[in-house]
């Protein structure tokens, strides 16, 4: 799969592709069936479970949250688990299998393994130390594993009973895991994009209106400091073709200040005591 240029950095996103291909291994080479890869991705739902109970219950709450969220974690735990359960059987008998533990051989734990690691990268990175926990909305949360489940195994199950069905020739096999890795991808995309931290936190409520941003040639801020270096704004501009008037520069660093005050506020209204990209 080849994946635009913006996306060619993001560690997650080739952390999760990369464990998506240990099952191509499978079945080329260790003669895994549709049911082992399935069985495999229905495995993966325990991961996804276990990380959104991190997300839960390390996410950044107020204090009439807590209890809130000292509520979810056992409910979602008890509701998830039974439902990954049922899903399980669901798996079984359509593959018409009385058990999977023969399943469970070196090579599936260590995919299995490689899954679980890729969401740890993505929980680390996106919500870590992106941010994403800062506000974290609880309704949300719990929501999206099952989503991602239904989602994810209505074409994954289909595609996998079809194959099964024509012998799991290893053309079909590959078609499969593909289809589960661009979901997958998509999926990844979506929920990031939704969550990045500048969209959720409800800072505004917070923000006085003395502090919206100052409406060019507006000079009520112009006692403070100038916080832009003059000859660079000019060389720029005349780079330009132009040429910068007298107040542009203290309008110019008003905006700023104006900007800066803004995202100190923001900051302040998530307890937090470093002001992040995405507060400006």
């Amino acid at each position: 799969m080849k994946l635009p240029k913006k996306y060619s950095s993001n560690t997650p996103l080739l952390a999760l592709i990369t464990a998506n291909v240990v099952p191509l291994f499978g079945a080329v080479f260790w003669d895994w069936d549709a049911f082992n890869i399935v069985f495999l991705y229905w495995a993966e739902n325990f991961a996804v479970g276990f990380y959104f109970i991190l997300k839960i219950a390390l996410g950044r709450c107020r204090g009439n949250e807590l209890f809130g969220k000292m509520c979810v974690i056992p409910f979602f735990t008890i509701h998830y688990g039974i439902f990954t359960a049922g899903h399980g059987f669901l798996v079984l008998a359509i593959f018409e299998k009385e058990e999977a533990a023969s399943v469970m051989s070196p090579h599936m734990t260590g995919a299995l393994a490689a899954l679980f690691l890729s969401h740890g990268v993505s929980f680390v990175r996106n919500y870590l130390l992106k941010g994403e926990f800062a506000s974290p909305n609880l309704l949300k949360l719990m929501i999206i594993p099952y989503g991602r489940t239904v989602v994810m195994h209505i074409a994954i199950i289909a595609g996998g009973f079809l194959t099964m069905t024509l012998g799991s020739p290893l053309g079909l096999l590959v078609v499969l895991i593909a289809l589960k890795t661009v979901i997958d991808v998509k999926l990844h995309l979506w929920e990031h994009k939704k969550a990045k931290p500048h969209a959720l936190e409800p800072a505004e409520s917070h923000v006085d209106n003395d502090e919206t941003l100052i409406e060019p040639g507006v000079t009520e801020m112009a006692d403070r400091e100038v916080l832009v270096v003059a000859s660079r704004v000019k060389a720029y501009i005349k780079s330009k073709n132009m040429m910068t008037s007298s107040d542009a520069i203290a309008t110019l660093s008003d905006k700023i200040c104006a900007i800066l005050d803004k995202a100190v506020a923001r900051t302040k209204a998530n307890r937090r005591s470093t002001v992040k990209p995405w507060d400006l």
